[in-house]
This record gives structure tokens, C-alpha cells and sequence, in this order.
């Protein structure tokens, strides 16, 4: 995924690769969570949300983001955090798409000729209304 495409010279193409990048990953989630909650005695609540899959129809693309999320999970154990499932929304909300996030309408639209699919990894204003949904959803009143 995007992570991969930023911290290494081929995108994670060697497997080998992709282990030090989720380290990294829980790593620096663990530093933020530190400096939040024991750092800054940050009491109040905190939600981490997980990626999605830029589409479940392609199984790479969602093995990539499970691991991240895994990585992110892993960060965040032991600093009273919530989960907000990003990955379970976009893949409910693209079922009727087979799979296809693109084609669903959650993600941003680009101009046709400059990616393959015309679309790109943000979240569109609906694809973001679900994750903020997703957060309201663990989110203590």
C-alpha cells in the first residue's frame, strides 16, 4: 500500500520488506500513544481507526492494510484506546460493488486517464461520512 510506496525503493515488492515497515508502524503509534497518555496525562479517549482496503476484490491490497492494521492494534495495546473498524465499513459498504471500493463511491474520484482505476486512495466525502460514522460508533458518551 501507500506506506510501502513511501518508506521503500520498490514498494514492498520483496516480501522482506514489509515486516520492518509494520514495525515501524506499531513503533510510532506506541510513541504517539506515550506521549499522549503518560507524556501529556491525556485521560480522555482516543480512537485509532483502521484502514481500509483501497479494494477487497484484490487480495493483496487487503492483505497490505490488514497487516497495518494489525500493527496499528499492536501500537495502541495498553494505552486505553478504542478501535474504530475502518477496514469491516468500507467492506460492508463495497459488497454491492463486489469488492471494489472505487466502484462504490468511497474513494476519490481522479480524472480517468491518470490511474487505472480513476480513483484514488482518500476517502471520498461518502467514503469519509462512513469512517466518521465508524468512530461515532465506538466513540463513549
Amino acid at each position: 500500500g501507500f506506506i510501502c510506496q513511501e518508506t521503500t525503493t520498490d514498494q514492498c515488492a520483496n516480501p522482506t520488506e514489509l515486516a520492518p515497515v509494520l514495525a515501524t508502524v506499531k513503533k510510532n503509534v506506541a510513541t504517539i500513544l506515550h506521549g499522549l497518555r503518560v507524556t501529556a496525562h491525556f485521560k480522555g479517549q482516543i480512537v485509532l481507526v483502521n484502514y481500509y482496503s483501497t479494494n477487497y476484490s484484490n487480495a493483496l491490497a487487503s492483505a497490505g492494510s490488514q497487516a497495518i492494521n494489525q500493527a496499528l492494534d499492536q501500537g495502541g495495546a495498553g494505552f486505553n484506546v478504542e478501535i474504530a473498524d475502518g477496514y469491516a465499513a468500507f467492506s460492508q459498504a463495497a459488497q454491492y460493488s463486489a469488492g471494489n471500493t472505487c466502484d462504490a463511491g468511497l474513494l476519490t474520484q481522479l480524472y480517468t486517464g491518470s490511474t487505472m482505476t480513476g480513483c484514488g486512495v482518500h476517502p471520498s466525502v461518502g467514503g469519509q461520512a462512513i469512517l466518521a460514522q465508524t468512530v461515532e460508533s465506538v466513540v463513549h458518551k
